[in-house]
């Protein structure tokens, strides 16, 4: 099912790097470990993932590129 942001739509962020905190915060794991190797959010990108953003920087959640819809 597409992840659809309400308008205005908020931000995705492809090149910022972010703490695990972050990311479980946001619910992923990576094989159940804490993998530094996807520490960035540009290793996730490459992988198909954006960070959605507010317009205030803050991480709101981390999707699969694909499932965005604007």
């Amino acid at each position: 099912m597409d992840v659809i942001f309400p308008e205005p739509i908020l931000g995705i962020m492809e090149s910022e790097t972010y703490s695990w905190d972050e990311m479980e915060r946001c619910g992923w794991t990576y094989q159940g470990t804490k993998n530094q190797n996807l520490e960035t959010l540009e290793l996730w990108n490459q992988l198909g993932f954006v960070a959605v953003v507010n317009l205030d920087g803050k991480i709101l959640s981390i999707e699969e590129k694909s499932k965005i819809t604007r």
